[in-house]
């Protein structure tokens, strides 16, 4: 879609001309009457609009001026009176379907207090009675945007001229629901493939943005065959591992990850190279064979760091700068992203026997040959011992529920307390829930921040008891205060049991 923000400041916001461009002719309008009274064969809306311009240039012209169509004949009443009112009537109808959907993505999706009105009473076309091509007036199709807050007076609400007022990544998640929104009213050919082909359409959207559309579009599998392109390799990664995140809990849809270089042919010609499809540790072990040792090691640290990225918390593979003049953080080296997991695993209370020799070999095999110090002992074994370290490590199952900063998706603690009756407290995230299936398939489960607003009589089915105001902290205390208000924890008794088995997202077990 034409960017939002590619008007000047002293222009008004107009999508006919993109409309035109782009989607009139994936919609469907019905039969039109051509200057002859007969329907024509298509109905779709852009070829109503090429009617609609091209039609005067065949009028009777009038006997005094021939240059001006003749106002009683036929196809001129036909056009004035019925064809072009028609098209704008149809056109608003479009228009209007699509503004119920696109606020319904922006409040929903984005989570945006932002509404957008197309303001169809505006919207009109005339002919000018002259004969000959692009005699019709073109439709005006303005863009209003509304701020939505409850807070603010009804009006104040309207913002004007909103590419002068709203950021890139806001025009571009308002551009983004129209689209989406249009998606839902496009032509549909049950012959013809459904591709939902993106490209690098993200990137000036922020990472907030980025994950809301990322979620949006992963939902749509089951419509259409999706191909996500991008030049950016910190989008590239998002993807991948949103998606092999997904993949986990579901494998009914299969995906391909390729990227794509710059190559030359034998004479210096461009061309593109697409590497075979190969892990880190398909390449460690290729070079093993091939008794390119110093190649296999560097592998091996390569895949270490991806699989400790994919394995820990973001924020345990950064490291914040102290400098007061280099602000923001920077990627963890190797020692750190291993020193993190050694802590992370041990606080979740899972077995570090598999990894005891994991620093050992950074520090005497990795290390080395990463810098190509070929002069260190190396011994097959050693690497071989490397290997079985990663792929103990990339047996380990992750699953992430994200946090939920707007109470949108709520979880259960189902509990029962001292007399036998079934209690439901619901609560939300306000950290990541992460779930770490171990070598043992023993479940690691982290302890997030949440925020408990009210619980459940189930047995009795009585009312609903909120919190007010909620109870916010770590999950870990707000469940020890839960036991201890059903009488379940005394001083004789913890009786805790294990989060996987009482929690429950969508009435389903986490480990579903």
């Amino acid at each position: 879609m034409s960017k939002l923000y590619d008007f000047r400041n002293s222009q008004e916001i107009d999508l006919f001309d993109w409309l035109e461009r782009e989607v009139l002719m994936f919609v469907e309008f019905g039969s039109y009457t051509d200057n002859q009274g007969d329907l024509s064969t298509s109905n779709l809306a852009s070829d109503w609009w090429d009617f609609i311009c091209g039609a005067p240039k065949t009028f009777t012209p009038n006997k005094k001026n021939t240059n001006t169509a003749k106002r009683n004949s036929p196809e001129y009443l036909r056009l004035v009176n019925t064809t072009l009112p028609k098209f704008i009537e149809l056109l608003k109808a479009f228009l209007t379907k699509i503004t119920i959907k696109t606020n319904q993505i922006l409040k929903d999706d984005f989570k945006e207090y932002f509404k957008v009105d197309f303001d169809v009473s505006s919207i009109n076309s005339i002919y000018n009675n002259w004969i000959g091509e692009n005699n019709v007036s073109r439709p005006t199709i303005p863009l209003k945007v509304i701020f939505n807050h409850e807070s603010l007076e009804a009006s104040k609400k309207e913002i004007g001229k909103p590419h002068t007022f709203l950021n890139e990544a806001r025009l571009t998640a308002i551009a983004l629901a129209i689209r989406l929104a249009m998606l839902e009213e496009r032509l549909y050919d049950e012959n013809s493939a459904s591709l939902l082909v993106l490209d690098d359409l993200l990137l000036s959207l922020d990472m907030s943005h980025r994950d809301k559309v990322l979620d949006i579009i992963l939902k749509k599998v089951d419509e259409y065959q999706i191909l996500i392109l991008t030049h950016d390799r910190a989008f590239y990664s998002l993807c991948k591992r949103r998606i092999e995140n997904n993949l986990k809990t579901n494998d009914t849809y299969k995906w391909e990850f390729k990227e794509m270089y710059q190559d030359t042919t034998n004479k210096g010609i461009p061309c593109p190279f697409i590497p075979e499809k190969k892990s880190y540790l398909d390449l460690a072990k290729k070079y093993l064979k091939e008794f390119d040792y110093p190649a296999s090691a560097n592998y091996i640290r390569k895949e270490s760091e991806r699989a400790l990225k994919y394995l820990l918390p973001e924020s345990k593979t950064i490291k914040v700068k102290e400098s007061d003049e280099d602000e923001g953080s920077i990627p963890l080296n190797l020692d750190g992203l291993i020193s993190n997991f050694t802590t992370y695993i041990r606080d979740l209370g899972g077995d570090l026997v598999p990894f005891e020799k994991f620093k050992e070999h950074k520090d005497l095999l990795m290390n080395p040959l990463s810098h190509d110090n070929i002069s260190s002992p190396i011994y097959k074994q050693e690497i071989l011992s490397a290997i079985r370290i990663i792929e103990n490590l990339n047996k380990l199952e992750l699953k992430l529920f994200q946090s939920d900063q707007d109470n949108a998706n709520p979880f259960i603690l189902k509990e029962t307390d001292s007399a036998g009756k079934v209690w439901d407290y619901t609560f939300y995230l306000k950290d990541n829930l992460r779930l770490i299936k171990d070598l043992d398939d023993k479940w690691l489960v982290n302890n997030p921040e949440c925020q408990f607003v009210s619980r459940k009589n189930i047995t009795d089915d009585l009312a609903l008891e909120e919190f007010t105001p909620p109870h916010n902290d770590k999950l870990s205390v707000l469940y020890g205060n839960i036991r201890f208000a059903l009488g379940i924890k005394t001083n004789e008794t913890d009786a805790k049991k294990n989060i996987i088995d009482i929690v429950l997202k969508d009435e389903k077990s986490l480990i579903t």
